[in-house]
């Protein structure tokens, strides 16, 4: 978790400075356990900034349902002035699209963003 943190808020300041579409998905990482990525357009400014962010597992995982999940979103706060990383929203989807499992507001702790990795 703490690594897609570091990764995504390294990423936001280069989606801040293209454009904003639409469901602009853009790849943020990729490793052999999952393809993460950042939706351009979700992005907040301010004291937190909230993003939504989706990874794609390679291959799919069991939630703790047991069913098979191979896409999860998961809206990020991040707070810079703290520099905190913390979940506000969750959702994961099986290969057709079909909801597995779902937090609206799982209130995760804030989690500290390691100095020097941004």
């Amino acid at each position: 978790m703490m690594r897609k943190a570091v990764l995504a808020v390294s990423a936001i300041s280069v989606l801040l400075a293209g454009p904003v579409l639409a469901s602009d998905w853009r790849l943020v990482t990729s490793n052999d356990a999952f393809d993460l990525y950042a939706d351009a357009e979700s992005i907040t400014s301010g004291p937190t900034i909230k993003v939504w962010m989706r990874f794609d597992g390679k291959p799919p995982y069991k939630v703790e349902n047991g069913l098979l999940q191979v896409r999860g979103m998961e809206r990020w706060n991040i707070d810079c002035m703290n520099r905190t990383v913390a979940m506000s929203d969750y959702a994961g989807y099986d290969d057709t699209g079909q909801a597995v499992i779902s937090k609206p507001d799982p209130q995760t702790p804030p989690h500290p963003i390691a100095p020097d990795s941004v």
